[in-house]
């Protein structure tokens, strides 16, 4: 599964979640070509490209990798795999607080109390994406996070919470922010 960043995710068959106030293509900081979707929502919302069960049970039987062109600008920006006929998540984000130090979190606890693995992160310059990835070991049933290219946490067992779609996901909200506003580029999703 490919997305190329400036594509119209509705048009190409992905499918809405929750709340997008906004959603406007984006052009790369030399304005030569569409690099991205700036998602604004003053709650949450994005969208998810739904994988079939026998996806889904592939994904946890092999080793996969979820990568994406993200950058936040408030609140938080997700890219995650929804294995919803398993009750299991793996949701990577980026957040942007008004106050306090950007970083990445890996979602392990929703409700009542969120808990997550955290590392800071120093956010991009304006027009520029940080890229993350998700790699996932089945023999472990765990996945790592890379940060440009470098292994910066280790050991998450996803999520059991909300799992409400199926499938690859990206979205945007409100976390320590007044809204969510993040621009999504390039997602590649793929089973080895």
């Amino acid at each position: 599964m490919d997305y190329q960043g400036g594509q119209t995710f509705r048009d190409i068959g992905w499918n809405t979640w929750g709340v997008i106030d906004s959603d406007i293509v984006e052009m790369d900081a030399k304005r030569e070509r569409y690099a991205g979707n700036r998602l604004l929502s003053r709650s949450q919302g994005g969208y998810f490209y739904p994988f079939s069960l026998p996806a889904q049970r592939r994904a946890l039987e092999r080793s996969w990798r979820l990568a994406a062109l993200l950058r936040p600008v408030h609140g938080w920006i997700t890219v995650s795999l929804f294995l919803k006929d398993f009750d299991i998540r793996f949701t990577l984000e980026l957040v942007a607080p008004d106050q306090g130090a950007p970083r990445l979190d890996l979602t392990k606890v929703i409700f009542p109390r969120l808990e997550s693995i955290s590392r800071t992160i120093e956010l991009p310059k304006p027009g520029e994406f940080v890229a993350v990835e998700l790699r996932y070991d089945p023999v472990r049933r765990e996945a790592s996070a890379y940060l440009g290219g470098q292994k910066v946490l280790d050991g998450y067992r996803g999520c059991t919470q909300y799992v409400g779609v199926h499938g690859v996901a990206v979205g945007i909200g409100q976390m320590q922010s007044e809204l969510g506003e993040g621009v999504v580029g390039d997602i590649h999703f793929e089973m080895v």
